[in-house]
């Protein structure tokens, strides 16, 4: 038993090297090649149109006292616009105005001060973007 392995070890350890120089030398899989890209695609081989639907809520902000349009607001999610949002369209000016506004008694509206909001419009569309 003892001769077997001195003389199984080594050529075991002799083949294991073997077997890994020639995986270095001679990879698996051949290196890949790139093909040089042409100097102009034509336009009908790569196009495409897409039908995309989408819902548009366009919000006013309102002064209590006049009921006048002081700012318009388009989101494309359900519930009162976010802040930032309505920073995006009218500024920090009237934002600050519209969060200092306090609440107001709907059955008395004369007494009301500073803005509100009101959702104005949902529109429904659908748009085809052609891609090129």
């Amino acid at each position: 038993m003892a001769l077997i392995k001195r003389i199984f070890l080594p050529v075991g350890v002799i083949i294991i090297l073997i077997l890994c120089a020639v995986q270095v030398v001679m990879p698996a899989q051949s290196p890949v090649i790139a093909e040089a890209v042409p100097t102009s695609i034509p336009a009908s081989t790569r196009k495409t149109t897409l039908k995309v639907a989408f819902t548009m809520y366009e919000w006013w902000l309102l002064n209590w006292s006049n009921s006048q349009v002081v700012c318009q607001i388009y989101v494309e999610h359900e519930g009162i616009p976010q802040p930032a949002e309505v920073y995006y369209f009218c500024g920090q000016y009237l934002l600050d105005q519209w969060r200092a506004t306090p609440s107001c008694n709907l059955n008395n509206t004369s007494q009301c001060s500073g803005l509100y909001i009101h959702l104005a419009h949902i529109t429904l569309a659908n748009v085809k973007l052609r891609c090129y």
